[in-house]
């Protein structure tokens, strides 16, 4: 089955009091370009991160989120008391008190403002192997919901083209069936025109003269070659269809000769049927080509 190269896809993976999130989104683009965006030490996944999309992703523009959200306002914070240095500014003012005669007890809110500071407050960090851990299972989540949005919308995309097809394969069949009668109808026309003019000057015609022009002009309109191709590229389109991803490459390279099939058949008639048969086989290639667009 065919992928579609526009999704998005969202994860999330607990990790103490926080989680880490993952979103991705994917839409059309010639070769595969993806972009990460992290904040904090989620940057040190970024390498990893991008491993797993480029397994998953082969072809469009994908941008990755990764970001911690917090239960609260934020990350706990840890404060933590330095006593050797409290106890020794302690002392110091105890005999700075002494010196002067001071009797009143030092006490914790008088060292505040002292430096270095005893006090040193800092942000609880997550282990960094249990923050990869988590960032993996979040990516990995994402990835699985875009994949499901892709599939889903790809065989979409496969049941529009399948009718298109059917509707060229009808078109084809209807060139290969009039190509007799334009030539018998050529050949009718020729015939009533050329004795019109020679019975004026009492003359007959030559059959065998007849014959060389309707030849001629059978082998300057003749299209088979151009409709077997195409009636073999609409074949080799509905097996990648129904090969899987990714396809887009290959179905854009067939569209181009499908067109050039049907451009060269319109060149080599001028039999009002065949160009409005053509006509339309150029409006439903034009469908097809806007479709694959969005092909992975």
């Amino acid at each position: 089955m065919i992928r579609s190269m526009t999704g998005y896809g969202r994860g999330s993976a607990a990790l103490g009091t926080a989680s880490v999130t993952a979103e991705i989104r994917t839409v059309n683009s010639r070769f595969l370009d993806l972009s990460v965006r992290s904040e904090g030490d989620l940057q040190d996944f970024e390498n990893e991160a991008r491993r797993l999309v480029q397994a998953c992703v082969h072809r469009g523009k994908a941008v990755l989120s990764l970001s911690m959200e917090y239960e609260g306002s934020g990350p706990a914070p840890c404060v933590s008391v330095d006593g050797p240095l409290l106890q020794a500014y302690a002392e110091a003012f105890a005999r700075a008190g002494s010196v002067l005669g001071c009797t009143e007890a030092v006490r914790p809110a008088d060292l505040l403002g002292l430096t270095p500071s005893w006090l040193s407050v800092k942000t609880e960090q997550p282990d960094p192997e249990q923050l990869k851990a988590a960032a993996g299972r979040a990516v990995s989540s994402a990835l699985l919901e875009l994949t499901d949005m892709r599939d889903r919308e790809g065989a979409a995309l496969e049941k529009d083209l399948e009718g298109r097809l059917a509707f060229l394969s009808e078109k084809t069949a209807f060139l290969k069936s009039v190509q007799e009668r334009v030539i018998r109808s050529y050949e009718n026309r020729f015939r009533a025109r050329l004795e019109e003019i020679l019975s004026r000057a009492n003359a007959e015609a030559d059959e065998g003269r007849i014959l060389t022009e309707v030849a001629a002009y059978a082998d300057k309109t003749d299209y088979t070659e151009e409709v077997t191709r195409l009636d073999s590229h609409i074949r080799q389109f509905r097996e990648i269809l129904r090969g899987g991803s990714p396809a887009g490459r290959k179905l854009d390279f067939l569209v181009q000769e499908m067109n050039r099939e049907i451009n060269t058949t319109a060149s080599k008639s001028d039999d009002l049927d065949i160009v409005n048969c053509v006509i339309l086989c150029k409006t439903e290639m034009e469908k097809i080509r806007e479709q694959i667009q969005n092909i992975e």
